[in-house]
């Protein structure tokens, strides 16, 4: 009988033991992720500071160099319709027909795109669509043309737009 007492008691406080000891795990492992977190929040606020006090002492301060925007501000650009740029043009120069186009009786419609300046002179143009001859000629004659300034908010603008030359034997 006494060592069923001794066994139960055994028994008993080894229970004791085991739950006293998974209690044990539970806190530290609590304890540890609470000093895991610490530790990376603590990091994450001195990153800029040690970032700062790695480079050498030596080492010239980079700085950035000035935008180039800030010496000459930009013109805006908008884009309008054909028909709108239609509407403002002041200098058209028709184009001359190709006599290889009318030897051959080629006809239609010469898509452009177009940039114009702010002062309304065709900086760029370039072909969309089109026969390749009555392209060149196309061309040559709209890169002489002149706008009307547009204006945005009072502004002058550069402005994108489209230009259809039509070529036609008839009329």
């Amino acid at each position: 009988m006494s060592s069923t007492i001794f066994e139960s008691s055994s028994l008993a406080s080894f229970c004791l033991t085991t739950v006293e000891f998974s209690r044990y795990q539970e806190q530290t492992s609590g304890l540890r992720r609470f000093a895991v977190i610490c530790a990376l929040f603590l990091a994450l606020l001195l990153s800029p500071w040690l970032s700062q006090s790695a480079q050498a002492p030596d080492s010239p301060k980079t700085e950035q160099p000035p935008a180039p925007e800030a010496s000459k501000p930009k013109v805006p650009r908008i884009k309008i319709g054909g028909n709108v740029a239609k509407s403002q043009l002041k200098h058209k120069v028709q184009p001359r027909y190709p006599q290889e186009a009318r030897d051959n009786r080629i006809e239609g419609t010469v898509r452009l795109h177009a940039v114009l300046s702010a002062a309304g002179k065709v900086m760029q143009v370039d072909v969309v669509s089109g026969d390749p001859v009555l392209a060149k000629a196309a061309l040559e004659a709209v890169r002489q043309w002149e706008y009307k300034p547009v204006l945005l908010n009072g502004e002058p603008v550069e402005v994108d737009t489209t230009i259809d030359v039509v070529f036609s034997l008839v009329g």
